[in-house]
């Protein structure tokens, strides 16, 4: 398939609109990134498409990859069941790994061995 027409159908409307009805159902996942705070109004962005939301849809049926009450420190086994938990939830990840005393002598040895040169 041609990129241009995967484009067309990614930016096409999921259903048609004139078929709204009161008592339709609608889902969805999306992921939003705040930029611009209009105080019970936000404007968020999805998918390079800005949409204000209120304030009180943000807080409480919403969750916030940034805003969170704790940091935990958790083994590698560990991230892959918090990952299949996660379910559509937003979160952020930081990885840091053992310091392998044996890598950090060779690099500084490398870089030491370039400056040498220079």
């Amino acid at each position: 398939m041609e990129e241009a027409e995967e484009e067309r159908k990614k930016n096409a409307p999921k259903w048609d609109s004139s078929k709204l009805a009161v008592g339709n159902w609608f889902s969805g996942t999306s992921y939003y990134m705040a930029v611009a705070d209009k105080g019970d109004q936000v404007t968020c962005r999805s998918e390079g498409r800005d949409i204000d939301i209120s304030k009180d849809i943000l807080e409480y049926e919403m969750h916030s990859a940034s805003v969170h009450a704790a940091e935990e420190k958790i083994s590698l086994t560990n991230v892959a069941t918090k990952l299949a938990e996660a379910n559509s939830k937003c979160f952020t990840v930081c990885f840091s790994t053992k310091v392998d005393e044996k890598m950090v002598i060779e690099k500084l040895k490398a870089v030491k061995g370039k400056l040498s040169a220079d």
